[in-house]
């Protein structure tokens, strides 16, 4: 695998927030085993759990789907830079050889 850009790097500081989403939800999940093992959990924490596993499974799937998507954008928008470039600079030659013949 190639190295990438500095550009194209995450930022550690980005992934703040999602790691301490993730860790509030470990210590919910502790605490509501712990609860479960001593009594039963009323229907308004079982929906609870629900709802904290659906909302973590949800940032966590966009976070990594953004994740994804941007290296593969990077990927596809690459070769068509370079034969852009190639072709800016085809350019570039050709009126420079024109203007000196003038």
């Amino acid at each position: 695998m190639e190295p990438r850009n500095s550009a194209h790097r995450i930022k550690w500081w980005q992934d703040v927030p999602l790691l301490g989403l993730w860790a509030l939800f470990v210590i919910a999940l502790v605490v509501m085993i712990v609860i479960s093992s001593i009594r039963q959990l009323s229907q308004l924490e079982i929906v609870l759990l629900q709802v904290v596993t659906l909302a973590t499974g949800l940032l966590g799937s966009y976070r990594f789907g953004r994740n994804v998507a941007q290296h593969a954008a990077y990927d596809v928008i690459r070769p068509h830079a370079c034969s852009a470039l190639r072709s800016i600079l085809t350019l570039h030659d050709s009126l420079y050889r024109l203007s000196h013949r003038i």
